[in-house]
């Protein structure tokens, strides 16, 4: 699937598209096709290693916290009825510059 990674601390620059293997959905979890990554001021700050209050990712890291889309698959303990419905979850921190991503605390709009 692809992916966009920040290579470096830094600017937009830094953003480089990739490939990288399907996600898996783990207990709790569940696997989003993304159409929508969002990224936060906070986020933008942690990518370019200006921000003092919170950790900086391994690098190479795939941006975005946030996401919307559709559930692809579920994990262990999860509810299968959530299969096929449009979403706002969180990915947990990272990963959401991505065709899928595994996500925690699905959210079904209101």
């Amino acid at each position: 699937m692809r992916v966009v990674r920040a290579m470096g601390f830094g600017g937009p620059e830094l953003l480089v598209p990739g490939e990288a293997p399907d996600p898996v959905a783990g207990p709790g979890q569940v696997v989003v096709e993304v159409a929508v990554a969002s990224t936060t001021f906070v986020e933008t700050q942690i990518r370019r290693g200006v921000d003092p209050w919170h950790a900086r990712p391994p690098l190479p890291y795939v941006p975005g916290g946030l996401v919307a889309g559709t559930v692809i698959s579920t994990g262990q303990g999860v509810d299968p009825a959530w299969l096929g419905r449009r979403v706002v979850a969180g990915t947990g921190e990272t990963g959401g510059f991505a065709d899928w991503c595994s996500c925690v605390s699905p959210r079904a709009p209101t």
